[in-house]
């Protein structure tokens, strides 16, 4: 049976073409949910909004998108999802090795601040999720590979660092063994995510004499990506604290995560 409700275009956060004529819109109350209707009613909607403030009636109710965008999607899931569709339950192939190739180009002048280029990496989630290969070396400079990183952990519905950790976070930055502590109520499947980051990441603070990239600069560019918030102010508030975390961890990665040692991760 449908059900029917009301939304804004200002609480729409991505529009997915559907195949043939229809679009999926999603929306930021509820990234389980999407609404399906005809691109021409959408844009006539659209139009009608902006130009006489028009709120839309009624758009139809599907099932949760998930249920019908490709099951091979890599990104804007969970990273439990993720793992569910890798071999092993490790990261994803291409994560891995657009991760190397970074690695091995660590020394590179600006890795990570500067941008890559926009329609290869949009081109790239594209195949990707539709779980098709991608030789990240093959197509992509090293700014685009570290971009595409970037863009995996923003899309990403809970990011590394959950939000029901980020006052423990907080409050423990200044105590290494509270943080420590904290640190190991990570979800398993962040773990696996954050470790592997968090070494490439290390490595190329090592160089910042040659990249320019310090442990400042790599945490102040990683906020938005590990400790996303809607809120632009409190996100300016807490950065300071937040960037203390990343240094701390970035800087003394094997202290933090010795609990996976016994793993072989290191």
């Amino acid at each position: 049976m449908d059900v029917k409700r009301t939304c804004q275009f200002n609480q729409i956060t991505n529009v997915v073409l559907a195949g043939g004529d229809w679009i999926i819109i999603l929306f930021q109350d509820n990234a389980s949910e999407y609404f399906k209707m005809k691109q021409e009613k959408f844009f006539i909607d659209l139009l009608l909004y902006k130009t006489k403030g028009v709120v839309p009636l009624f758009l139809e109710w599907f099932r949760p998108y998930q249920s019908v965008i490709s099951d091979k999607q890599i990104f804007g899931i969970t990273l439990n999802d993720v793992l569910e569709k890798t071999p092993s339950r490790n990261i994803p192939s291409f994560l891995a090795d657009a991760l190397a190739f970074v690695d091995s180009k660590a020394d590179t002048e600006g890795i990570f601040r500067l941008s890559g280029d926009r329609m290869i990496i949009n081109n790239a989630v594209a195949v990707l999720n539709k779980g098709e290969p991608y030789d990240i070396r093959a197509n992509m400079d090293v700014h685009t590979a570290a971009s595409l990183i970037k863009k995996f952990l923003a899309d990403l519905p809970t990011p590394i660092f959950p939000p029901f950790l980020y006052n423990s976070l907080i409050a423990a930055r200044k105590d290494p063994d509270q943080l420590k502590t904290v640190l190991t109520k990570l979800p398993i499947s962040h773990e696996v995510f954050l470790l592997p980051l968090i070494k490439v990441l290390s490595n190329i603070i090592s160089k910042s004499g040659k990249n320019k990239m310090t442990s400042s600069n790599i945490a102040t560019i990683f906020i938005p990506c590990l400790f996303p918030n809607e809120d632009p102010l409190v996100t300016l508030r807490d950065s300071p604290m937040l960037s203390e975390i990343l240094i701390k961890i970035l800087e003394n990665w094997k202290f933090y995560f010795a609990h996976l040692d016994q793993e072989g991760n290191f």
